[in-house]
C-alpha cells in the first residue's frame, strides 16, 4: 500500500493505487504525490560495545 499526499491541502492517506481525486478536498490527480514511507524501525542490539 502506498501513502499519498495532496499538495493542495496536505492530506495524507493510504491506497493501493493512485485515486482520481483527493478524498479530502477533491483536488485533481496531479495534486497527489506518493510519499516515501519511512523504513520500519529496526530493534537496537543492546550487546554492541
Amino acid at each position: 500500500m502506498t501513502t499519498f499526499v495532496c499538495t493542495k491541502c496536505g492530506y495524507e492517506f493510504k491506497a493501493e493505487k493512485k485515486p482520481d481525486l483527493c478524498p479530502f478536498c477533491y483536488a485533481p490527480i496531479h495534486h497527489l504525490i506518493p510519499k516515501k514511507d519511512e523504513p520500519d524501525e529496526q530493534p537496537q542490539d543492546s550487546d554492541k560495545d
